[in-house]
């Protein structure tokens, strides 16, 4: 390129260089229809140079184009200039070699990055881009510790409240099984490595082997490709699910590790849930500086308006939906604002407090959380039933409690229970002999009266903090009608994962290539499947 204009004469050069300012200023005066196209070549420093000119250009010869040339930046700038309405058609070599023979020869189409880049911008400004091929989304819902029984409970429940159960409207099918390589039971850690990265590992690993080496997963191969990408949870964003699509550390249980891993990561683009208590100072400002705008307060997430953000909406995990009402459908929605307005994109949405439910063997927020999730779902489903090229799966990493619904089950009485056994434990803190405040906010929340016999369980391991929540639970919920494991048994000898159950999970998926998720396979397999679709390359 360079070689080409040295030969050429100063007036000439200058008079190209006129053609060339004017061939990229008519874009902007031009009327709504108009037709454009745009050029891509590697440059002699292995960048990547863009031209944008009206369609049909009579003649092309690589000094006007160098001289009008612009980086990924320039063109993007020049690109939303164009009247809505246009067309823009991005050439390939061989339609350019088709048109003006050796002349197009140095001419070639840009790397996906700038693919991306060039498709988000056309979508801004209402431009029709063509000569690219489709580049799908997916929305990768985890519902955490939703097993089948968790989904009947949610089915059910919509229908005593008469609402859509927004799960009916999935087409495909199937099931996966879980079990992690140390254990038959998996903890949400392996379960969730396994569904980022393709691979069984042990129990409590996050995003790495069984020898402790580092594994790529989904997200980070998506964002390899050139996808914008995103987590959203109710958990801590540094919990064991969200964690594991981008950290890399031997023990969930640091937490410390994995905020300093994301904030030195500069992706994903968009952090939302909560655990903001792992994050000082010094974390956020490094966040800062790496372009991202820093969200403390929920209320505040509804003005972001786009780039990077990380959202920590609570210190610890986002309340309970039966303390503090429905979330998980407002942040995946604002999450697809964010992420859709850069170009296409890869989010994974995790419903992590249905498992804490389990945990606590509390059906009335198993129900509620599941419910949540299922309307997240919903509005994921309306969107791809406008964008074909959005892919939407739902699944699991494993089931929790052994939940049971019983003949007694009582729908209607669940969902006017207004306070979750762990906010109830924490805000009486009963003890033996002093359950008096217990019984009575239990009166207020749930309508009826705590027996004794119920009351002397709820209190019968004062030392144990984990205990006096999941033992009301399991009393409330058998008043329900609903069942979970031997409270002491699980809080005794299901030590390493605390509750969870080894029953096969449900694979939900709409859109392109839902079809092959039907059947039943390990878990390892879905995030093969999603890769597949999108066209990703390098995960196990």
């Amino acid at each position: 390129m360079t070689r080409t204009s040295t030969l050429l004469g100063p007036a000439w050069r200058l008079a190209l260089l006129g053609l060339a300012v004017l061939c990229l200023a008519t874009p902007a005066l031009a009327q709504e229809g108009s037709r454009f196209e745009l050029y891509s070549w590697e440059g002699s420093r292995g960048d990547y140079r863009y031209v944008v000119l009206p369609e049909q250009t009579p003649t092309l010869t690589h000094a006007k184009v160098t001289a009008a040339s612009h980086d990924v930046v320039g063109i993007v700038a020049e690109l939303e200039k164009l009247p809505r309405g246009a067309t823009l058609t991005w050439l390939t070599r061989k339609q350019l070699e088709a048109r003006w023979g050796a002349a197009a020869r140095p001419f070639g189409q840009a790397l996906p990055r700038a693919q991306m880049r060039v498709r988000a911008a056309c979508a801004r400004t209402g431009v029709t881009l063509l000569g690219l091929g489709s580049r799908r989304s997916v929305i990768y819902f985890i519902g955490d510790g939703m097993g089948v029984s968790q989904v009947t409970l949610g089915r059910m429940g919509a229908a005593a409240a008469k609402q859509p159960y927004h799960l009916d409207r999935f087409k495909s099918l199937g099931l996966s099984s879980t079990r992690s390589a140390s254990h038959p039971v998996t903890d949400s850690a392996a379960g969730a490595t396994a569904l980022a990265a393709g691979i069984k590992t042990y129990n409590k690993a996050i995003g790495v082997d069984t020898e402790k080496r580092p594994v790529r997963t989904i997200l980070e191969a998506a964002h390899d490709a050139g996808y914008v990408t995103g987590l959203v949870t109710t958990t801590r964003i540094t919990h064991a699910t969200p964690a594991c699509f981008v950290a890399k550390v031997d023990h969930r249980s640091k937490e410390k590790e994995i905020a300093q891993q994301m904030a030195a990561k500069g992706y994903p683009e968009v952090l939302i849930g909560g655990g903001a208590r792992n994050f000082d100072d010094l974390l956020l400002q490094r966040f800062r500086g790496q372009g991202f705008e820093v969200i403390t307060e929920r209320q505040q997430l509804a003005a972001a308006k786009g780039g990077k953000i990380v959202a920590l909406i609570a210190g610890s995990h986002v309340p309970y939906v039966v303390d503090e009402g429905p979330v998980l459908e407002s942040l995946t929605a604002k999450a697809v604002e964010l992420l859709s307005a850069q170009g296409p994109f890869f989010l994974m949405v995790e419903g992590g407090r249905v498992d804490h439910g389990g945990h606590q063997h509390d059906a009335v927020s198993v129900l509620t959380e599941q419910l949540d999730l299922d309307r997240a779902v919903g509005w994921a489903l309306d969107r791809a039933q406008r964008d074909r090229d959005l892919l939407v799966v739902l699944t699991a990493d494993h089931a929790t409690g052994n939940l049971g619904i019983t003949e007694n089950a009582k729908f209607g009485e669940m969902l006017r229970a207004k306070a979750s056994s762990t906010q109830l434990a924490k805000e009486t803190k009963p003890k033996p002999g002093e359950t008096a405040a217990l019984a009575k906010a239990v009166k207020e929340t749930h309508g009826f009266e705590l027996s004794a016999e119920e009351l002397a369980f709820v209190t019968k391991h004062p030392k144990d903090g984990y205990w006096a929540g999941t033992a009301l639970g399991h009393v409330l919920s058998h008043r329900y009608g609903i069942e979970f494991y031997d409270a002491d048994h699980q809080q005794q000898a299901l030590t390493n994962t605390h509750g969870h159950d080894g029953g096969m999970v449900p694979v939900f998926a709409y859109g392109p290539g839902a079809e092959t998720f039907q059947g039943i396979y390990e878990n390892t397999e879905i995030p093969k499947k999603i890769a597949a679709i999108l066209g990703l390359t390098g995960t196990q």
